[in-house]
C-alpha cells in the first residue's frame, strides 16, 4: 500500500507521463507508447537508490515537451534528445552580422589590411557556431554558410582581382552591396527560420 508521500509522487510521475504523451502527439500511436514507456523506464531507473526523490528525477528528464521534441519525426534532426544549445542563436547571428560591419568601419578608417582579418575571424566563428547549433537544420546550415561566407568572400575576391582600377568604382560599391545583401539578409534569414526553444 502506498503512503501519502509516495501518492503524491506517483501522481506527480504519471502527471509527467501524461505531459509527455500530449507533447508527442504528432508521433505515431505505437511510437507515442514506446516513448511514454522509456520514460517511464528512465524515472524508475533515476529513482532507484533515491526512493522519495521523484521531482529531482522529474527536473533531470527536463521539460516534457523537450523530451518529446528529442524523438526525431519529419523535419527534426534526430539525436537532439535532451540536448540543449549552449549558444544562443542571437551570438551566430549576430558574429556574421557584426563582422561585416566591423570590416566596413575598419575599411573606412584606413585600417591596414591585417586588421580587416579580425572581421574574417568574427565571421568565420559566428559560421562555425552556426553549424553546431540545434537551432536550425543541416539545409539551413549549409545555406547559411554559403550565404553569409562563400557567396561574399567571392564577391569580395571579384571586386579585388577584377575591379581594383581607379574607373571601376561602380563594379566596387556593387560587390558591397552585394556583399552587405549577403551577408546581413542571410543573417536575418537565419534568425527567422530558427527553430524556436
Amino acid at each position: 500500500m502506498r503512503t501519502g508521500s509516495a501518492e503524491s509522487a506517483y501522481q506527480e510521475r504519471d502527471a509527467y507521463l501524461a505531459a509527455v504523451e500530449r507533447a508527442a502527439a504528432e508521433l505515431a500511436d505505437d511510437r507515442r507508447r514506446a516513448l511514454v514507456a522509456d520514460v517511464a523506464v528512465r524515472i524508475d531507473r533515476g529513482l532507484a537508490g533515491r526512493p522519495g526523490a521523484m521531482s529531482e528525477v522529474l527536473a533531470e528528464l527536463g521539460d516534457p515537451r523537450a523530451v518529446a521534441a528529442g524523438v526525431p519525426v519529419a523535419g527534426r534532426a534526430p539525436g537532439t534528445a535532451g540536448r540543449r544549445s549552449r549558444v544562443h542563436p542571437a551570438v551566430p547571428v549576430g558574429l556574421i552580422a557584426g563582422s561585416y560591419a566591423l570590416a566596413l568601419v575598419l575599411q573606412l578608417a584606413g585600417a591596414p589590411t591585417g586588421v580587416l582579418s579580425v572581421a574574417l575571424l568574427l565571421r568565420l566563428t559566428g559560421v562555425v557556431l552556426l553549424c553546431t547549433s540545434l537551432f536550425w537544420g543541416p539545409g539551413r546550415k549549409v545555406a547559411g554558410a554559403l550565404v553569409t561566407l562563400v557567396l561574399p568572400a567571392a564577391a569580395n575576391l571579384l571586386w579585388n582581382r577584377e575591379l581594383s582600377g581607379e574607373d571601376s568604382l561602380a563594379l566596387r560599391v556593387l560587390a558591397d552591396v552585394c556583399q552587405v545583401l549577403c551577408v546581413v539578409g542571410g543573417a536575418a534569414w537565419l534568425w527567422w527560420t530558427r527553430r524556436k526553444a
